[in-house]
């Protein structure tokens, strides 16, 4: 991991990304309130401090948006898009200069992390998962792999492969599996206890990636991160194949820490099956823990904030009104899975926030592709900036450009807790 000296001694050199122009779109919200409060390491220019609002409050979304066309968005601290390109100061009062290569994004930014799904057991002999892990560990900041779900299969499909992954390839690489922060999906379920409905059966991955003891009852493991796992209550067990009411489940919100910066990984089970019924898939017990999880975060331009379930492409369309805004204006990734194919849709700015919703797709199978997320230090003037890559690991070599994804590009910017700017590069 990166300690705060470390990161004080970031190159700071920045990014200048080619977006097109023509479909570029900057959210912002006009910022009465001023820049965000003074942190440990300075005040933060464009990045909001979110507190939540009070239970059953109604949240307001107060943003606006525009295309870029060379003008300097309000809000969004010194960042400028000109002529298609993002230019602005990061760490050290840098000026911002073109990054031509993985490496150079690795070497300035204060943290990265991988996301990735739906890999069903195919970890140990594919070439797609070799990539990833080879591309994310050469980088010294890597703090955490995100694992959205379907990690592993039933015997009908690719058991033997997730017998090999669980059981001997996982103790065996433990860089890996002490960074791996999986969420509890229908494969999971379905693969530990027998069948994809039965609500938080999978909970045995969490066990084998160190956030659960193999303790009976299991206990809060991991003990380098802060973890709140919510209890189980008899309503959310559905069968008795479901762990005992009363023990720590699957839903869980880890913090991971690199120097100033905090991850928020908050997790939950949003399972394929039962079918169209979401109050059973997504039980009102979890929304409510949901909610009471982004309240409790005091977010600043230090925090980053990822709210993962493997789903159906769209859980965050599930939670009523309200409930969305507390998630948008607190969220700044927000994944689902399941569908296997990368996608991103658009969202509004909540409170000073727009968050970025993407479907994380399928590595070693199918289309065989990841995301990487890099934070680049800003200064005074430009808040710490989100890089989101997603990667078709199909190549030796770890691409630095995806024109040919079908949407369009596989590259999102964001200012933590703060604007997104989406578009080609």
């Amino acid at each position: 991991m990166t300690d705060s000296s470390a990161i004080g001694r970031q190159r700071g050199i920045g990014i200048a990304i080619a977006l097109s122009a023509a479909i570029a779109t900057v959210f912002w919200v006009t910022d009465d309130r001023g820049p965000g409060p003074p942190t440990q390491t300075g005040s933060v220019a464009g990045a909001k401090s979110s507190t939540g609002t009070p239970s059953g409050a109604k949240d307001s979304p107060t943003g606006h948006a525009a295309t870029s066309g060379g003008a300097t968005p309000e809000g969004v601290g010194a960042y400028q898009i000109i002529d298609g390109r993002l230019h602005g100061d990061v760490a050290g009062n840098r000026t911002l200069a073109l990054i031509d290569s993985p490496a150079e994004l690795d070497t300035i930014s204060a943290l990265s992390f991988t996301i990735f799904s739906d890999t069903k057991g195919r970890h140990v002999d594919r070439d797609g998962f070799n990539h990833m892990l080879a591309w994310s560990a050469g980088a010294a900041n890597n703090i955490a792999y995100l694992g959205n779900g379907d990690l592993v299969c039933p015997h009908s499909g690719y058991g033997p492969h997730s017998d090999a992954l669980v059981d001997v390839w996982m103790p065996a690489n433990p860089s890996f599996t002490t960074k791996l922060y999986p969420t509890v999906g229908d494969g999971e379920n379905q693969y530990f206890s027998g069948q994809q409905r039965h609500w938080c059966g999978g909970r045995a991955m969490l066990q084998h990636a160190g956030i659960l003891t193999f303790d009976s009852p299991p206990k809060n493991g991991k003990s380098a991160t802060v973890t709140d796992i919510r209890a189980i209550h008899e309503e959310d067990r559905n069968t008795d194949q479901s762990p005992p009411a009363g023990e720590l489940g699957c839903d869980y919100h880890a913090v991971v820490r690199s120097g100033s910066y905090a991850l928020h990984i908050i997790s939950f089970t949003f399972a394929d099956e039962p079918t169209n019924e979401p109050k059973v898939q997504f039980t009102e017990r979890t929304r409510r823990w949901l909610m009471e999880r982004l309240r409790s975060i005091e977010k600043t331009g230090f925090d980053v904030v990822v709210v993962a379930a493997h789903s159906q492409c769209r859980w965050d369309q599930e939670l009523a009104p309200a409930r969305r805004n507390r998630l948008y204006g607190k969220a700044d990734l927000i994944l689902s899975a399941s569908c296997h194919q990368y996608q991103r849709w658009p969202a509004p700015a909540v409170d000073g926030n727009t968050p970025l919703i993407m479907n994380t797709g399928q590595l070693a199978i199918g289309e065989n592709g990841f995301t990487r997320v890099h934070l680049v230090p800003g200064n005074s003037a430009t808040p710490p900036l989100l890089v989101t890559r997603y990667i078709v690991a199909d190549s030796d070599a770890e691409p630095w450009q995806n024109h040919s994804h079908p949407s369009g590009s596989g590259t999102q910017l964001k200012i933590v807790g703060g604007a997104a700017i989406q578009g080609r590069y």
